[in-house]
């Protein structure tokens, strides 16, 4: 498997605030799969080709980093990740 190319700061940003859009049916939903290839057409909408695979990887390490950037926080409020405050 090949690794896809990496992520510019406009596409993490902009798959961020389809997602964050979406956090309520995210919540509700038992399979995830058709909101992920709702915002993996968004995201071509914009110029970017990725898929709902692609999206919910990258969601779900955008997590992971969030996760232990906010471990790390604990109130000094300087995370040591680029998308922390989005």
């Amino acid at each position: 498997k090949k690794r896809a190319e990496t992520w510019v700061q406009d596409e993490t940003r902009s798959l961020i605030m389809f997602r964050r859009g979406m956090d309520g049916l995210f919540n509700t939903s038992k399979s995830n799969k058709h909101l992920w290839e709702q915002i993996s057409s968004k995201m071509r909408e914009k110029g970017f080709d990725r898929s709902p695979d692609m999206c919910t990887d990258k969601w779900r390490n955008l997590l992971k980093e969030f996760k232990k950037a906010k471990h790390h926080d604990r109130g000094n409020g300087s995370a040591k990740m680029s998308y922390y405050k989005e």
